[in-house]
């Protein structure tokens, strides 16, 4: 059911004479109404303009915010070759995730004090590299993105959703919409659920 069709209110197996709906009378609720008719459609023009731009050559040139920090072992050929695939990394977490593998081995077999301290080292450097890396891709990406619009469009659509989520908050705060479930009697087998905008 459409959020606009649950706030106008529906009636759901009433099925005894006490179940009522009170009758309408006049109040702010319809103004609230007629804004929210308006404003939903706001967010699908502009998800339509984000969609349009995300299938943009522009954008499809555009890299993915991603970088290569290693290859997996899936398997061997039938020369008996091993078959590789590449690992990638999205975020720091992932980064220092792979690189602690690597850490840990050299942790492993270090002997002393400055030996682990080598080891740490490493671990940052590496993380730090890596990291410069992804950054200059996220760069990049980005400059594609405002270049071409789509970075005004996606915050055109977060404007236009923030503004239907107002009109829906303000719509239900007020007293008169109220969701009562009403019984008529204790042994009633059937129940009415109703939004009573009085």
């Amino acid at each position: 059911m459409e959020r606009r069709t649950f706030l106008k209110g529906a009636v759901i197996a009433g099925a005894t004479p006490a179940a009522a709906w009170a009758p309408p009378r006049p109040h702010g609720l319809t103004t609230l109404f007629s804004d929210d008719e308006h404003a939903i459609e706001l967010p699908n023009d502009a998800w339509e303009a984000v969609g349009d731009l995300a299938d943009s050559e522009a954008m499809r040139a555009a890299p993915s915010v991603r970088i290569q920090v290693g290859r997996r072992i899936i398997g061997k050929d039938e020369a008996g070759n091993d078959v590789s695939q590449p690992i990638y990394a999205h975020g720091q977490e992932e980064i220092e995730e792979y690189e602690r593998t690597t850490h840990g081995v050299k942790m492993l077999f270090a002997k002393g004090e400055d030996a682990k301290a080598r080891a740490d080292a490493w671990f940052t450097r590496s993380v730090s590299e890596k990291m410069g890396r992804l950054n200059a891709v996220k760069a990049e990406a980005q400059r594609i993105e405002n270049a071409c619009g789509y970075t005004a469009a996606t915050e055109k659509e977060k404007d236009a959703s923030a503004r239907v989520r107002d009109i829906e908050a303000a719509t239900m705060s007020r007293p008169s919409a109220v969701l009562a479930i009403s019984t008529a009697s204790p042994n009633a087998s059937s129940r009415k659920i109703r939004l009573s905008l009085e």
